[in-house]
């Protein structure tokens, strides 16, 4: 905003040359910053609480990237150029997310990083922080799209393709091997990645089900 209104006082005040080296002591500030405040992320304090993090993060997100993509509408005639769809997206993503050093940084000041409020309210930014970088994705793809609907839907369509085949296909034949490799049958005739399986959380006789539970994959591995 000063280089707006006062562009000699700006240049003045922050010379051209001495930006580059200020932005890089920016940045390892925000990094030491962010570090500390990994050191007081206490997971287990939030506890069953995962689902209504999850929807108040997303609440907030929704409500205001709907005020954003109404006010892009309005001004993309005026400072808009492009696909409108993602100047669209890029406004309203803009309205919708807070950088997760900011709430963080207000915790911080007010001494409620260890409180149960302010947990709750990390976890909300943290996955604020993880929606955000996903819509950038979303709206690069988009920006950047010049083959029509169907280039669009395909470079949405193949990495979605890609997931499945990976947590459907891909990841029960993993556990296939990993039972089948677990070593010698115990006097129960049981293997050991069968124990280690069962004591997961995964049905013994079961390789084939998708909905067991990742620690059974990291479980069987330490098996072997």
């Amino acid at each position: 905003m000063l280089g707006h209104f006062s562009p000699a006082t700006m240049g003045r005040l922050f010379p051209l040359a001495g930006l580059g080296p200020l932005y890089t002591l920016s940045q390892v500030g925000l990094v030491l910053f962010m570090f500390v405040v990994g050191l007081d992320v206490r997971p287990e304090a939030i506890g069953g609480s995962a689902k209504t993090v999850v929807f108040t993060s997303m609440a907030s997100i929704v409500a205001s990237f709907v005020c954003g993509a109404v006010l892009a509408r309005r001004l993309y005639p005026q400072f808009g150029s492009g696909s409108r769809l993602a100047f669209l997206l890029f406004l309203g993503t803009a309205v919708s997310i807070t950088a997760f050093p900011v709430p963080a940084r207000i915790l911080a000041d007010r001494k409620l990083t260890n409180t149960r409020a302010g947990t709750f309210a990390k976890s909300c930014a943290r996955v604020d922080d993880v929606t955000a970088w996903c819509l950038l994705a979303i709206i690069s793809v988009v920006a950047r799209n010049s083959g029509g609907s169907m280039s669009l839907l395909l470079q949405f369509g193949l990495p979605a393709i890609y997931v499945l085949i990976m947590y459907f296909l891909v990841r029960p034949l993993l556990l296939i091997l990993l039972l089948a490799s677990a070593g010698p049958y115990d006097a129960q005739g049981r293997t050991a990645g069968n124990r280690a399986a069962k004591a997961s959380g995964i049905r013994e006789r079961s390789p084939y089900c998708c909905r067991s539970s990742l620690r059974g994959t990291v479980c069987g591995q330490a098996s072997d």
